[in-house]
């Protein structure tokens, strides 16, 4: 004889995967709501170039995002005006 919490959990299978389908069904639906992302940079050295290219990126392929870069410590210093990159002299065309 089958254990009765393993009958409810057998019965309750189906439901979880009707829910499971609509859940994934809406998600794809959601062509009129618009991404949102959040780039975290805390070294301007480490991080600041990729960062921005890949915010660059992000936003050929989904110009509607809505992006917050979030910067701190040592991050901070790609942000003033000026600064340079050694790996990449031309940082002023991705911050534009």
């Amino acid at each position: 004889m089958p254990h009765p919490m393993r009958r409810a959990v057998v019965r309750l299978l189906p439901a979880l995967g009707a829910l499971s389908a609509a859940a994934a069904a809406r998600a794809q639906g959601r062509d009129d709501k618009v991404d949102k992302v959040v780039y975290h940079i805390d070294s301007a050295a480490a991080q600041a170039t990729k960062g921005l290219r890949n915010i660059r990126n992000h936003l050929d392929v989904a110009p509607q995002t809505q992006i917050v870069v979030v910067t701190h410590a040592d991050g901070v210093d790609f942000l003033f005006e000026g600064a340079r990159d050694a790996r990449n002299p031309d940082i002023e065309t991705l911050r534009s």
